[in-house]
């Protein structure tokens, strides 16, 4: 019996920890695109000041 209770504690940390950074990853990538949309929302903006 408490070998089972061990080896279902076992799965359980696994799957937190595998689950963990999934979450830190999409933040990541999102952060990343973030960057990518106000870099060329910047490169737009400058170009249309010029054009004034």
């Amino acid at each position: 019996m408490l070998e089972h209770a061990a080896r279902t504690r076992q799965a359980e940390r696994r799957l937190l920890l595998t689950s963990l950074p999934e979450p830190l990853l999409v933040l990541a990538m999102g952060l990343f695109v973030l960057l990518i949309v106000l870099g060329v929302m910047m490169a737009i903006i400058g170009i249309s000041q010029l054009i004034r």
